[in-house]
């Protein structure tokens, strides 16, 4: 049908989505130009007139609505006995494709399902009577709103003892009962619903196994809970429902909050224990540089100069003479620094047991220069004999008589 005219109002340009009972298309509206979204019901089921009554009238009550998530419906009418229904074109995806695409967040399906509730809430108090809803006619919007573009014919009945027919309370359990599949099924990307009809007997155990592989970031708790809470939308046990839309948005709200709060306490949680770790492993780096370091330094050999080493005795040595203890064990060549010296030193032990003692690790120890207080002493030395001299009385007496004969010369 691409290029062909609709009573001369709208040109067909491109398929849209198709379903069992409607082929969708967009088309360009002759009289403004813009692009409107054409649906147009199957031949195999035009020739219903009972399928097409029903179309009638829920398009009729659809288009009564005015809600920000309910699509616009422009025109109703009948091309070729098949009746069709032109809304605007809303930018966005079919949630049903989405959901076999992406995995939705809870956020994200959370926002959704509460704007679906705002519109069956809003229908309910309208007195639409078929309200029910296929995903693949709801659009998410880039803003991760949703709209409704029709209601759809009821294809799943609720069946309960108290209620044979249909009235207001079994139409909200009804619209209930449709959002909790509809949460699983953005949650767990697939039915609870069998193919042949029915709720899976099993669902609850299905939800719980696809929460952990789908949506790991949510504790196994907080699991159990969206299930608890998916439980009071499908309970066969009705005292254990919710009773109406309030309840059920309150409820979900306050599960997203509480696994939020969570949420975010974890992460922060992770965050400090992330900085403490970093840090530890900081500090644990630079003491093991520094043990490298030290580890290194003593194992490397000491290069000794005449200018800058010295030796340093150690118990029992054997030889006074620096040039020949050098070469002895139990001593060792030192770097100096100033008037101090850092020294590889062995432990103390006997002469007998010295051979013993070298294969044990190097201890460093602090100890003086001797060439440097050597030679202060020396200079002392000689400063002290220079002194002596002067005391002698020899020096004394012919200092005396020298100055008696200044004193008889120059009277």
């Amino acid at each position: 049908m691409i290029g062909e005219i609709i009573n001369e109002k709208y040109k067909i340009e491109s398929v849209f989505s198709e379903s069992h009972m409607y082929e969708v298309f967009t088309a360009i509206e002759a009289a403004t130009g813009h692009t409107v979204v054409l649906k147009l019901m199957k031949e195999e089921m035009a020739i219903n007139e009972k399928r097409v009554k029903i179309f009638s009238e829920e398009i009729k009550n659809f288009a009564s609505l005015s809600h920000p998530n309910i699509a616009e419906i422009l025109d109703l009418d009948v091309f070729d006995e098949r009746p069709y229904v032109v809304s605007p074109l809303v930018e966005g995806k079919e949630l049903n494709l989405i959901m076999k695409e992406e995995v939705l967040s809870l956020p994200d399906s959370v926002k959704i399902i509460q704007d679906l509730a705002a519109v069956l809430q809003y229908a309910s108090d309208h007195k639409v009577e078929n309200r029910n809803i296929n995903l693949s006619n709801v659009i998410r919007k880039k803003d991760g709103h949703i709209t409704v573009l029709s209601f759809s014919l009821p294809r799943l009945k609720l069946v309960t003892a108290a209620s044979v027919k249909r009235n207001e309370n079994s139409g909200i359990q009804a619209d209930l009962y449709f959002l909790g599949t509809a949460l699983y099924e953005l949650l767990a990307g697939k039915s609870p619903i069998r193919k042949i009809g029915g709720l899976h007997e099993l669902w609850d155990m299905n939800l719980e196994k696809d929460l952990r592989i789908r949506h790991p970031e949510i504790e196994p708790a907080h699991q159990k809970k969206i299930v608890e809470f998916i439980r009071k939308t499908l309970t066969r046990e009705m005292n254990l429902r919710f009773t109406n839309y309030e309840d059920f948005l309150k409820g979900l709200a306050d599960l997203a909050g509480n696994i939020r709060q969570a949420n975010i306490k974890n992460r922060i949680s992770s965050r400090q224990m992330s900085m403490a770790s970093h840090v530890v492993d900081v500090l644990n780096n630079k003491i093991n540089n520094t043990t490298t370091i030290v580890a290194k330094a003593a194992e490397q050999p000491v290069k000794t100069t005449k200018s800058n080493t010295v030796s340093a005795s150690l118990k029992n040595a054997k030889s006074d003479n620096p040039s020949t203890s050098k070469n002895e064990m139990g001593f060792a060549e030192t770097a100096v620094d100033g008037n101090l010296a850092l020294a590889v030193e062995n432990d103390e032990v006997s002469e007998d047991s010295l051979n013993v003692s070298m294969g044990q690790s190097p201890k460093l120890k602090l100890i003086k220069n001797t060439k440097v207080a050597k030679t202060k002493n020396k200079k002392s030395s000689e400063w002290a004999e220079d002194r002596n001299w002067l005391k002698s009385p020899v020096v004394l007496i012919g200092m005396a008589l020298f100055v008696m004969v200044l004193l008889i010369l120059f009277w």
